[in-house]
């Protein structure tokens, strides 16, 4: 939440007197005097986008559109394949300096791409584990500057959860078939085959819950039955290109994400007066949540350093769901009320962080979009009991 110092001043008046005109030389032992006194409201707004962007390294792959709406994505360089090294054992030994010569294919020509891990970098995102994406997607895209007829196949292709973990395989039909690569028309220009495995070809959407940090694909190439029998010219120079990325838009179910965050606060100066007690407080909290995700939120008492001195909420809160349509939100309040005695009132007094651990939930099991400008609002107001004794 956003870090917002307010001072709270009280004013307590007994008799028309503030407490730090009393003269309490002139004040019977025997006398208390009480009162009752209310805080202002401390007010904070934190934004769904600002909540993922405290998350080091999510800049790196959060995305949003002119309208708010965030993504994964990821696209980075996958694989370089050489003509030399793709023709090597038609072409033999050249003369210095040839650059392009006409291969005739007079059966199949195979190449195979080993299998190399790629680091998606998504060990930064481990706290979003558990999101089930409802469409993501990865997506090969292949530059090709050869007019010769291929295509492709992945070959041992899946996925590790963290470095040094066992290979789990992708699976589906887009892993299993083979992929025709377009050809340019002209010399030195190149056309961009994009191979896509998605959740209606392959089993990627459930790999995505685990938020993997490595991939290993391999890819096997081979000349399509066309190419048979014809001659093309090829740049010896000329390198296809593979890309690869990873588009994930947060449309989602979610199942425990948890955030954990501060609002500075502080009961103000006139509480510290030497002999004023406070006998009780009522602690009041009102969430305005316009995210369309429920919540869980645990609330500590801290000092400035973050010690924490006791638990305001022995349990978690709950908080409901806000309601959100394509990036209009309407809030939805949820007030909580905590009677606070004894001595955890002394901890109340000497209290300048409030720590928010927050676990957040989709309703329903429904998939919903989140925007970054969705918002948690949080107004926290006190009243209490004091008892001034000499």
């Amino acid at each position: 939440m956003k870090k917002l110092l307010i001072i709270l001043s009280i004013s307590v008046f007994i008799q028309s007197c503030d407490i730090s005109e009393l003269d309490t030389d002139k004040i019977s032992d025997q006398v208390n005097v009480s009162t009752t006194v209310a805080l202002p409201l401390v007010k904070s707004n934190v934004t769904l986008g600002e909540m993922f962007y405290t998350i080091d390294g999510a800049k790196d792959f959060l995305k949003e559109d002119a309208n708010g709406f965030l993504r994964l994505k990821i696209e980075n360089p996958y694989a370089r394949i050489g003509a030399r090294e793709f023709f090597a054992d038609l072409i033999g030994a050249l003369p210095p300096g040839t650059n392009e010569v006409p291969i005739a294919v007079l059966q199949d020509i195979s190449f195979t791409v080993k299998p190399t891990i790629y680091n998606l970098g998504f060990d930064k995102l481990k706290n979003l584990r558990g999101f089930q994406f409802k469409d993501p997607s990865v997506v090969l895209k292949i530059d090709n500057y050869w007019a010769l007829p291929v295509q492709v196949k992945l070959d041992k292709a899946g996925y590790h959860v963290d470095k040094g973990s066992p290979l789990t395989p992708f699976t589906g039909s887009g892993i299993d078939k083979w992929h025709s690569i377009k050809s340019p028309q002209t010399a030195g220009s190149f056309v961009t085959t994009s191979i896509t495995l998605n959740r209606t070809n392959s089993n990627f959407a459930d790999v995505m819950k685990d938020m993997p940090n490595n991939m290993e694909l391999g890819m096997l190439c081979k000349t399509l039955p066309e190419a048979v029998g014809n001659t093309y010219r090829i740049n010896l120079n000329s390198r296809n290109n593979i890309n690869i990325g990873v588009d994930a838009p947060m449309e989602v179910k979610i199942d425990n994400i948890t955030f954990k965050d501060t609002l500075d606060f502080d009961m103000g100066s006139n509480l510290d007066k030497e002999g004023l007690v406070i006998k009780y407080a009522n602690v009041n909290i009102i969430f305005d949540n316009a995210m369309p995700l429920g919540a869980k939120i645990k609330i500590s008492l801290a000092d400035n350093s973050y010690n924490v001195l006791d638990v305001l909420t022995d349990e978690n809160v709950d908080v409901k769901a806000g309601t959100s349509t394509n990036g209009t939100n309407s809030a939805i309040q949820s007030l909580i009320e905590i009677n606070v005695e004894g001595d955890k009132t002394e901890k109340l007094k000497k209290t300048k962080k409030l720590i928010f651990d927050i676990t957040m939930n989709t309703k329903d099991s429904e998939y919903v979009k989140l925007y970054s400008q969705y918002s948690l609002g949080v107004k926290v107001g006190v009243k209490a009991e004091t008892e001034y004794k000499n």
